[in-house]
């Protein structure tokens, strides 16, 4: 009991020291702690008077933060602290969550009580970072995040879940919870994008070109290379630290979708992507400092690109589950050559769900998604000569040769 007090005054001092800081006059470091108290010791009572006791100190609570906010009611003037807008009850809600808080504590869940005691934390001081990012955050990047709830928590619960379709391959949900996946991948690089902003640079922008697309990265800066002479060092340094990405982007995916594949494929991928970060830190060490700016990216949430990905994924794994009923698992290595040219997303998750459900052997699909990602490199080594021109082709032929050599040897190790 000791220990909860304990918790629950830390807690509460925690958050009370953060608002006296911001200029609170409704609570401060003595309110917040004697507010927890408060809700540890209403959690105390026996049945069956606890939950009238605590529900009474929530009325009380509530009743304080409208008292605290009578002088300045009565004053004529706003005097909100320095932190809040006018009007704000940021302070007020605090308190009664910090109530809230307490009784947690005493209900025997400390880890919980302090993670949420942390996250007010963070939310209180954060206020300038948070309001300053909302700024910057236009209309549609807004509607990018609606769309995104949109598939998430609307169209994803009333997908069936049952196999369905020929082979016996396909099933709605998880085809729909592959899209959710990969449309979140893709928002959080666009989000911190349009927040990051151009003065950073052309590598910060391959970066988070890789979380959105390599092969998109590799085109706006090719494009960019025969606009703006001079740029190939930097453009090629970019285009390869977004193929660096990719391959993290491969794991990540493998650790949702099927830690069975994961076990077996961390360590090859793990490979190329060291050969890969070795190269892109070499090419951006010797890539001249550039203003070029960041590629404009499109909005990654928007619903017919989830529509047009999730077809995708679907014909993959149609194409995989025809090829290894008619050709065997040899035709994996068809199907992921073909979905290499397009994207790699689709065939890493396609694969990694095969192996999950155990109809898929983990060689052959790690097979497969390396295949893949060695027939994007080319594909993007195409893009840059044809759309950069020869010196930027020049400039990734060696990384891209040393990914490429980098995927064979993987390949006659691990998979052959």
């Amino acid at each position: 009991m000791f220990a909860d007090l304990a918790v629950s005054v830390g807690l509460g001092m925690w958050i009370g020291i953060q608002r006296e800081q911001a200029g609170s006059r409704i609570a401060g470091v003595r309110t917040f702690p004697l507010l927890t108290l408060l809700g540890t010791l209403c959690a105390w009572v026996p049945e069956p008077g606890r939950w009238w006791l605590i529900a009474s100190g929530m009325v009380g609570v509530s009743i304080l933060t409208l008292v605290g906010n009578l002088p300045r009611a009565s004053s004529g003037h706003d005097e909100s602290p320095p932190d809040s807008r006018s009007g704000g009850v940021t302070t007020e809600a605090a308190m009664i969550l910090m109530y809230i808080v307490g009784v947690t504590v005493a209900l025997g869940h400390r880890e919980i009580a302090a993670a949420v005691g942390v996250a007010v934390a963070v939310l209180l001081h954060a206020r300038e970072y948070l309001h300053g990012m909302v700024a910057r955050l236009g209309k549609d990047d807004l509607w990018a995040m609606l769309q995104f709830g949109v598939v998430t928590l609307i169209v994803l619960p009333v997908v069936p879940d049952r196999v369905m379709g020929p082979f016996g391959a396909l099933n709605p949900h998880q085809v729909w919870m592959m899209v959710t996946l990969v449309v979140g991948l893709n928002l959080v690089g666009y989000v911190a994008h349009r927040l990051v902003g151009k003065q950073h640079g052309a590598l910060l922008a391959g970066a988070l070109g890789g979380l959105i697309s390599s092969t998109a990265t590799t085109a706006s800066f090719s494009r960019r290379t025969r606009e703006t002479a001079g740029l190939a060092p930097v453009a090629g340094a970019a285009i390869m630290l977004a193929t660096t990405i990719l391959y993290a982007r491969i794991l990540v995916l493998m650790s949702i979708a099927s830690r069975p594949l994961l076990a077996w494929a961390w360590k090859p991928i793990g490979v190329i992507l060291v050969v890969s970060l070795l190269a892109s830190v070499g090419m951006a060490l010797r890539s001249r400092r550039s203003e070029a700016h960041v590629p404009k990216q499109k909005n990654p949430a928007e619903l017919g690109s989830a529509l047009l990905f999730a077809g995708l994924y679907a014909l993959v794994v149609l194409a995989v589950g025809a090829a290894m009923r008619f050709i065997g698992n040899a035709g994996v290595y068809l199907v992921s050559a073909l979905s290499g040219v397009v994207d790699l997303d689709a065939i890493t998750l396609s694969n990694s769900r095969l192996v999950q459900a155990e109809t898929l052997d983990a060689r052959r699909a790690l097979g497969g998604i390396i295949l893949a990602s060695a027939v994007n490199t080319m594909f993007k080594a195409g893009l840059a000569a044809g759309l950069g021109g020869w010196r930027l082709f020049q400039t990734l032929i060696v990384p891209f040769g040393m990914v490429l050599v980098a995927s064979g040897v993987v390949l006659w190790i691990w998979v052959a």
